[in-house]
């Protein structure tokens, strides 16, 4: 599983993903970047994107691709 905070390349934002693979993440957050922050995804926020996923335990109660 996969897990991304949006705060940590929009400072203030709240919102949260955690799916089972990156590219999912990667696919809802530049939705999300576009959408909610007006901004696209350049290959300088890609980079800030993956230094700031992280690898969480899967448990079989969680929703993959929840969003805060």
């Amino acid at each position: 599983m996969k897990q991304f905070a949006c705060g940590a390349v929009v400072p203030g934002c709240d919102a949260l993903w955690v799916c089972s693979t990156e590219d999912q993440v990667m696919a809802l957050v530049a939705t999300h970047l576009r959408d909610d922050h007006g901004t696209e995804v350049t290959a300088e926020v890609r980079e800030r994107m993956a230094a700031a996923l992280y690898t969480v335990p899967s448990h079989g109660s969680m929703l993959a691709g929840a969003a805060a």
